[in-house]
């Protein structure tokens, strides 16, 4: 029972039932209609072919719950039960079997491929077909040989093909429903991963923004405070001034800061993001007078340094420096610096930052982020940096930033 349950489901068994029910209830009436034209209904309900034909209607009716799970089967067998019908029962009432057969076919075509079902609905049209034009032959009163024949197939196309082309129509809108739902799914699919590549994007840039932040500011504050802690005992006023720039770089993390807080909040951003005609105030931070840096700004004629690059052009030129200056606090203390910004070439923007070679071996420490967050910033605008020793024992960083970079920048 439970096998038979699991292949013939509730839809159609409420299908094979709905199916009975009607055939049935249209034999009943039969007769009554035949009445009401003045004839008389054959076969009637007091002959014995009239059971035979309800007989013939609940295993046509039974069938039609098989359709989906066996729709071949289920259409040759309900189509080639009214051929008994032709000896057991002909007469009026064999025009009731297309409707079990017409229910059959439409489930079977709605739920399955036609190519899986052309075989069977072919042998479906003919079994009806013959069936159609044996009752009619058979029949006293019935028509002659050819016309019985074009009849029965007229008849058994339109019982055949009229719920298939039905069936069709209805699959076909249930298949472009789908392809909406798969669509509007891969539409979905492809927002979640633009937004994730969006928040993968801005944590990235979160992470070199802080990356240089921290870098250059608190690595100066870190030497500055180990100054501070040796001048206190031997030298209290130059200690008094190291506690005082410790102090004014305290002050300038918290703006760097809330300049990026604030665009992360997307709010207006008055000082805006950083800029090249900003590197001299930047050089000037990191020097002091027993090691000042060598600054040479290359400008055009007129207008402002670095006027046609966009502003993450000038943010990356701006985070160069600063990493590049940082790192030769990190592992060149008190070697000569230079910074040079040449903005008089017709195609490009060139940065480039020295120092010499380090007094005293740098302390050992783990590789930071800080040449990979420039490359990252270099290949967003489409720059190129290249970095590495010197002749003179020294280390160079690079930064050509191409004129088109603008267009990246916007």
């Amino acid at each position: 029972m439970h096998r038979l349950a699991a292949v013939v489901g509730r839809r159609d068994a409420f299908a094979a039932l709905g199916t009975a029910l009607v055939t049935l209830v249209l034999l009943f009436v039969l007769p009554v209609l035949v009445a009401l034209a003045g004839d008389t209904a054959s076969p009637h309900p007091a002959e014995p072919g009239w059971w035979w034909l309800v007989a013939l209607f609940v295993l046509q009716s039974v069938t039609v719950a098989a359709a989906r799970s066996f729709p071949v089967v289920a259409v040759l067998a309900v189509a080639g039960l009214p051929l008994l019908a032709v000896w057991l029962a002909r007469g009026d009432g064999f025009g009731l079997t297309s409707l079990p057969v017409m229910v059959t076919v439409y489930l079977a075509a709605v739920s399955h491929p036609l190519p899986r079902l052309r075989a069977g609905l072919t042998a479906a049209v003919l079994l009806f077909g013959a069936g159609y034009a044996a009752n009619q032959l058979l029949d006293p009163a019935g028509i002659g040989p050819g016309p019985a024949v074009a009849a029965a197939l007229l008849q058994a196309v339109l019982v055949v093909g009229g719920p298939l082309v039905i069936a069709l129509l209805v699959a076909a809108r249930r298949a472009a429903r789908e392809a909406h739902r798969e669509e509007l799914r891969a539409l979905a699919g492809e927002r979640d991963a633009i937004i994730q590549a969006a928040i993968a994007t801005q944590r990235t840039t979160m992470a070199r923004e802080l990356h240089d932040i921290a870098a250059h500011h608190l690595s100066g504050l870190s030497l500055m405070a180990a100054a501070v802690d040796l001048q206190i005992d031997t030298d209290p006023s130059a200690a008094r001034a190291g506690v005082q720039q410790i102090r004014a770089q305290s002050s300038l993390v918290l703006d760097d800061l809330r300049r990026l807080v604030g665009l992360l909040r997307e709010e207006d951003d008055d000082e805006g993001p950083a800029t090249l005609a900003a590197v001299p105030e930047l050089v000037q931070q990191f020097s002091t007078s027993e090691h000042p840096i060598e600054l040479t700004v290359r400008a055009p004629d007129a207008g402002m340094l670095g006027a046609d690059l966009g502003p993450a052009a000038h943010l990356t030129g701006y985070r160069m420096v600063q990493e590049s200056l940082a790192n030769t606090q990190l592992h060149a203390a008190g070697a000569a610096r230079s910074v040079e910004l040449d903005d008089r070439g017709e195609n490009t923007v060139v940065i480039t930052v020295r120092n010499g070679p380090a007094e005293a071996a740098s302390p050992p420490g783990r590789d930071g982020f800080g040449l990979r967050g420039m490359h990252e910033r270099a290949e967003l605008i489409g720059a190129e940096l290249s970095y590495g020793p010197v002749v003179d024992g020294g280390w160079q960083v690079e930064l050509t930033i191409p004129r088109t970079s603008a267009q990246e920048a916007t």
